[in-house]
């Protein structure tokens, strides 16, 4: 949170950087209106991603945000509709897969 050769001063203290814990992954999926009422608190989801071919992990849904955001992830399909509404939820993978880098791009279907 500091960026190389600024001032810090113990009399008025401010974070310097901040620590992820990373010893459970978790996933961002983005849910279209036209299946958030299929999805629930608790169901079971698989995630896969290209660079693991072959590798499903298992995980379940934790929470989903109340709030409804634009569609952030596109297939690059002219056909697809970008301007639909998507919810955000958030599955907790199972049995922590730390050979998963952080910020890779996965596909999530939930069962």
């Amino acid at each position: 949170m500091a960026r190389v050769g600024e001032p810090y001063s113990t009399l008025l203290p401010r974070p310097l950087f901040s620590l992820a814990d990373d010893s459970t992954r978790r996933v961002r999926a983005e849910v279209d209106e036209w299946d958030v009422g299929k999805v629930k608190l608790g169901q079971r989801t698989i995630v896969s991603a290209d660079g693991f071919p072959g590798r499903r992990f298992d995980g379940r849904v934790i929470e989903w945000r109340t709030s409804w955001d634009g569609n952030s992830v596109l297939s690059g399909d002219p056909a697809e509709k970008a301007d639909r509404d998507i919810l955000e939820v958030i599955i907790e993978l199972d049995h922590s897969p730390n050979e998963l880098p952080v910020g890779l791009r996965v596909t999530a279907q939930f069962f």
